[in-house]
């Protein structure tokens, strides 16, 4: 489907708005010759009706603050389902979905808070379990249940407090990364200049986010597998996975550190110098005693601040209750200084834990020793989700919760404004020979670079200082005269890319900004294109001197050799 300009409308005012969808009458009726007899061979003969597919306008799902997804696993469940259904309606229909239809997608939250219709000891679930058996596939049954374990959908109040932060820090426009995007809460609520990419691994959740939320792009792979250029993101923002589990990513995992502390690192690599990475993640990222992980963010970026959350802080939307750390970090720029906050991140110390009305003492970041007010509530010893004695946060839950969110961070961004530590990355150090890695719409790994792709198309690979053609399986090397010959074409594709990029923008009406960017990155690689090797119309006649009879008989003694070798044989040399 080619994507028209999406506009947006709140969920709440999606029974008072029309959808935009045109409807063609397909009914025609044969008129007979004025002039021909009416006998009944001449009566008119109407057409039977043909059914036209009725166009549906991209429209943005805007929920607001509100909690859609209903209480209760067996109400959450049937929800999903319902979603489920209209999400492979809408896909075998080739369509958008209506605002109606979104209102339903709007009201999936993941499994799990409802994990116990994947376990076939509980009869109970058995009508459940065979509705979603039907509508899933093997693969997407197993993925589904492998998302019980960490579907941490995000309070849309807490999603809504992080993107006011960072608007607060400076962000003004751009592409916005979200790792692990899930059904899109931070998609739902980011500002009309942002341009999303999310990256979701659930195949069914992936699908939701698309129809939900048309203007962006859905990366359905996982985030270990997504390759872009480095520095493309303005700002990334989101709810990253967690678990002490591990994903094979050489490029951006070396050190093989947690999924959290992973994607964390990832995310950074992925933006801009001056941009700003908000996530929220587990605790262990500031509190493992091993800060490995700590350090490698340490080394790209700075931590602005961080805010504690209580247990429960995801429990009104997936029905789910950890302790969780939002952090604000920001990519350091060339030849700045590691903060002493930052410095401060990397070590332990210990900090004041209750138990049974008991002071303990708890190894904890230092930030939070120094910083005891961004710990929205009261750490203590108890029973946590995955262990009978681990640290707890008791505190505000809901609209109270969202308020002291929204108030601790942007004191944080306060701090780091007056600091000259804004969001300063822009749509200006962004902009590449990359704009077709973030096509708008839902785009899946195994189809990605083929879709589309005309046969013998001409790419250059940076990284590899190669140029590759696509042969219709795969982007294969392509043979050239030496690095000065690679360079060139090299600096020719990227100047096709930037020009095809900013028509884009163009047809697609995309903000001035990104369109004002491309065209002064266009404008600068053409004047380094043209100060290196000249004009791109330039030619020069060469003219190749005539052979002398003598090497005229050389060169053919020469084939007729070659050929007798390939073409003869013993009995007819």
């Amino acid at each position: 489907m080619s994507t028209p300009h999406v506009d947006t409308v709140a969920a709440a005012e999606a029974d008072q708005v029309p959808v935009e969808s045109v409807s063609i009458d397909a009914t025609l009726t044969h008129t007979p010759d004025r002039g021909a007899p009416l006998g009944d061979e001449h009566q008119a003969i109407e057409t039977p009706v043909v059914e036209q597919p009725v166009y549906v306008a991209p429209v943005d799902f805007r929920p607001g603050t509100q909690v859609l997804p209903p209480s209760g696993e067996k109400a959450r469940a049937a929800a999903n389902i319902a979603a489920i259904r209209i999400v492979r309606r809408i896909e075998a229909e080739d369509r958008y979905a209506t605002a109606e239809e979104q209102a339903v997608l709007g009201r999936w939250s993941g499994w799990g808070a409802a994990a116990g219709i994947f376990d076939l000891r509980k009869p109970e679930w058995a009508a459940e379990r065979e509705q979603l058996r039907e509508l899933l596939d093997d693969a997407q049954w197993s993925q589904a249940q492998r998302n019980t374990l960490n579907a941490h959908y995000t309070d849309p109040a807490i999603a809504q407090a992080m993107w006011r932060a960072m608007e607060q820090a400076g962000f003004g426009g751009g592409r916005v990364l979200e790792p692990g995007c899930g059904s899109g809460t931070f998609l739902a609520h980011a500002p009309t200049s942002a341009q999303m990419v999310g990256v979701e691994l659930d195949s069914t959740t992936a699908s939701i986010a698309a129809a939900l939320h048309p203007s962006a792009q859905i990366r359905n792979e996982g985030f270990e597998l997504t390759h872009v250029p480095e520095a493309s993101f303005t700002a990334a923002i989101g709810n990253v996975p967690f678990g002490d589990f591990r994903l094979h990513d050489p490029a951006h995992n070396p050190s093989r550190l947690s999924i959290h502390n992973h994607f964390i690192n990832k995310a950074l690599a992925f933006t801009a110098p001056g941009g700003y990475v908000t996530v929220l993640t587990s605790r262990f990222t500031m509190d493992a005693v091993n800060g490995r992980a700590r350090k490698e963010i340490a080394d790209k970026a700075d931590l602005l601040g961080a805010v504690r959350l209580p247990e429960g802080a995801f429990s009104r939307v997936a029905g789910t209750s950890v302790v969780t750390d939002i952090l604000v970090l920001r990519r350091r720029e060339d030849g700045q200084e590691m903060t002493a906050r930052t410095k401060q991140f990397l070590g332990l110390t210990y900090s004041t834990v209750y138990q049974d009305g008991r002071q303990l003492g708890l190894q904890a970041n230092s930030y939070y020793a120094d910083e005891p007010h961004h710990v929205l509530g009261t750490m203590e010893l108890g029973r946590g989700q995955f262990a009978a004695e681990q640290l707890v946060v008791r505190g505000e839950s809901g609209a109270a919760l969202a308020t002291q969110v929204e108030e601790a961070l942007s004191g944080i961004v306060e701090d780091a404004r007056r600091s000259g530590l804004a969001l300063t990355a822009s749509w200006a150090n962004t902009m590449g020979p990359t704009r077709a890695d973030f096509e708008r719409g839902l785009t899946r790994a195994r189809e990605r670079g083929q879709a589309g792709t005309t046969i013998a198309t001409l790419s250059f690979d940076p990284q590899a200082a190669a140029i590759r053609t696509w042969n219709g399986m795969e982007w294969a090397p392509v043979k050239t005269r030496g690095a000065k010959q690679t360079a060139e074409w090299g600096a020719l594709l990227d100047l096709r890319d930037i020009a095809v990029a900013l028509i884009d923008t163009q047809r697609e009406d995309q903000p001035a900004a990104e369109r004002a960017a491309l065209r002064v990155e266009l404008n600068q690689r053409y004047d380094a294109y043209v100060s290196r090797y000249g004009l791109i119309n330039r030619f020069t006649w060469s003219k190749v001197a005539d052979l002398t009879d003598g090497q005229h008989d050389r060169a053919l003694d020469t084939l007729l050799a070659q050929w007798r070798v390939s073409e003869g044989s013993k009995a007819d040399p």
